[in-house]
């Protein structure tokens, strides 16, 4: 989403003069005649700067400058005006309502800049609480909402046998169906989560909603399906993290081999001794443990006869050059073979062409998952996918 400028003024020639300044920024530019106006667009939009004009008759500018503090707090406020009533501007000003005054008529140089030094003022105010990427901002008030009303989702990627493509397992991956952004990937808004302190709440949330929609599809007849969920560190590392499971293992009452918990090597690898500990406590209650995105992290072999892990997920960096580069090819043979020998099973990640899949049969990898089998699933069209593979 562009960054967002509302524009506020009841006189129509100035409502459009001033919109014809911004043409050509890289703006989404919405106005509005009058605050009661202005206010429902707040409401239903994410706004990051607004300009009102000081002399409205249904609503004053000061009068809709104090409520937008107060409801939309985040959102910088810009106030322009021809009245000397410096009194009124400075009182404003004092408290808090107004951050910079537009002085009618406009010096265009002046404007463009005041807008420009609010977008930045908005960024630091939200710098540990605010996502900036491609002009797209999220603050931690639309996640707060987004967990309150249950905006998140779960999508259900297959796994499959690569010898018979009978399906197998899903992974749970989070999407969050945004008002007005719609549909974001994690990658989009979970260090954010992290920052925040969020991301405790909604893995957790993640790990029961995923085991209940696996009990769902067990009592459906598909008892062998298993389901793996991602654990991020905080949740890894989290004091609670094992009687949480236990609590979701006896409320969904799946067999605990079913679960299948995955970690980044990146993430065990810190504190080596301590995550062992962990992650025998994890096996200690029969879930199934799975290192995530194997190859971009420490991608040392060596460490995998210390970990008490059951699965290696090959991160897709490697599997999209297999069928052009040797040397890839090499060491995934060489994976999977020392994976052979440490009873561990291998499961291929981002698997989108049928030469790829070839290869990782040559090389007696047993799983793969990826878009040539099936991209993320909504609950529905999974369970109609396992309808028609069974």
């Amino acid at each position: 989403m562009q960054k967002v400028v509302l524009l506020v003024d009841d006189e129509p020639v100035s409502l459009h003069a001033l919109e014809k300044i911004f043409t050509g920024c890289d703006y989404q530019i919405i106005t509005s005649n009058n605050g009661h106006e202005a206010l429902k667009v707040l409401s239903q939009s994410v706004v990051h700067v607004i300009i009102i004009d000081l002399k409205m008759p249904i609503m004053s500018g000061v009068e809709l400058l104090a409520e937008v503090k107060k409801s939309y707090p985040d959102t910088i406020r810009l106030v322009s005006s021809a009245s000397t009533d410096f009194k009124e501007i400075k009182d404003a000003v004092n408290q808090g309502f107004i951050f910079k005054f537009l002085s009618k008529p406009w010096d265009i140089n002046f404007l463009h800049e005041a807008v420009r030094e609010s977008f930045q003022l908005y960024a630091n105010h939200n710098k540990k609480k605010c996502l900036a990427a491609n002009g797209i901002f999220i603050s931690d008030s639309e996640l707060q909402n987004a967990i309150e009303k249950n905006q998140f989702l779960i999508y259900y990627q297959p796994i499959i046998l690569a010898d018979t493509g009978k399906i197998i397992g899903a992974e749970a991956l989070l999407r969050w169906q945004h008002p007005t952004l719609g549909l974001l990937e994690p990658i989009q808004f979970i260090s954010l989560c992290e920052d925040l302190g969020f991301i405790i709440p909604i893995g957790n949330w993640v790990l029961r909603t995923a085991c209940q929609q696996l009990k769902e599809w067990h009592l459906q007849g598909h008892k062998n399906l298993h389901m793996a969920v991602n654990l991020s560190v905080n949740q890894f590392n989290h004091p609670r993290l094992i009687e949480l499971i236990t609590e979701v293992l006896v409320e969904t009452q799946i067999p605990a081999n079913c679960l299948e918990l995955e970690m980044t090597e990146s993430a065990i690898m810190k504190n080596r001794e301590s995550n062992i500990m962990q992650l025998q406590a994890l096996r200690n209650l029969g879930a199934q443990l799975s290192i995530d995105d194997f190859g971009t992290g420490y991608s040392s072999l060596s460490y995998l006869r210390e970990f008490p892990i059951n699965t290696l997920k090959i991160d897709k960096s490697f599997i999209q050059d297999i069928t052009v580069n040797p040397n890839i090819i090499e060491i995934l043979s060489m994976i999977i073979n020392l994976a052979k020998k440490l009873n561990l099973t291998i499961i291929a990640e981002g698997v989108e062409t049928k030469e790829q899949l070839e290869k990782l049969k040559e090389n007696q990898c047993e799983m793969i998952q990826g878009y040539l089998f099936s991209k993320p699933l909504t609950k529905a069209e999974f369970t109609q996918l396992l309808t028609t593979n069974s």
